[in-house]
């Protein structure tokens, strides 16, 4: 009796090892998927700053532009109005 007993604590004992054993892999697992969707998300965030940067900056390329084209359509209207006026 002794003996199974003591086997059957033995095995207890191994069943309980291996849940430990099982809980920390999958703590572990847990942890590092964590790590994977922090830079994830730090690269997806970079890269969306990086593209409003670009339009930001295209969008100010255009505005200048369609400044530019403005004072050089007034100009021209008040050349065409000087000539009118002589």
């Amino acid at each position: 009796m002794k003996k199974l007993s003591f086997a059957l604590a033995t095995a207890g004992m191994f069943a309980l090892a291996a849940c430990g054993e099982t809980a920390t892999e999958t703590a572990d697992e847990g942890a590092e998927a964590v790590e994977e969707t922090e830079e994830a998300t730090e690269d997806a965030m970079a890269e969306g700053e990086e593209m409003a940067e670009d339009a930001m900056a295209e969008g100010e390329e255009m505005a200048e532009d369609a400044m530019a084209e403005g004072d050089a359509m007034a100009e021209e209207a008040e050349e065409e109005m000087a000539e009118d006026a002589m």
